[in-house]
């Protein structure tokens, strides 16, 4: 697992309470930067990350020194799931406790709800 930062964690969280909009649009971007990560992976070796450990850990090959994206709805990294050729990354959303509500980017580049 990779560290995130305590600063980091409550920065996202406060932002994510004091401006939800800006919150969104942060969560969209650094969906899209892990899923451009994801495909460049792809596109080097022939595969997509095993699991969220290793999409990170090739964040941090391809973006030495950036910070690490994290979901500023939970302060948490960014779910990541892959299965029968494509993937998705994810936040739980404004609302952790209602799935509906879940920010999805596929690889396919369909962004969910």
């Amino acid at each position: 697992p990779q560290f995130i930062h305590k600063f980091q964690q409550q920065q996202a969280l406060a932002l994510a309470r004091a401006n939800p909009a800006a919150a969104q649009a942060d969560v969209e971007k650094s969906l899209a930067l892990l899923a451009k990560v994801a495909e460049t992976h792809h596109a080097k070796t022939g595969a997509y990350p095993e699991d969220v450990d290793h999409l990170y850990a090739l964040w941090v090959e391809m973006h030495p020194g950036d910070p690490l994206p994290i979901d500023p709805f939970d302060g948490e990294q960014f779910g990541y799931n892959f299965k029968d050729g494509e993937f998705v990354v994810w936040s739980i959303g404004p609302d952790p406790g209602d799935a509906e509500d879940n920010i999805e980017y596929w690889s396919d580049g369909d962004e969910g709800p």
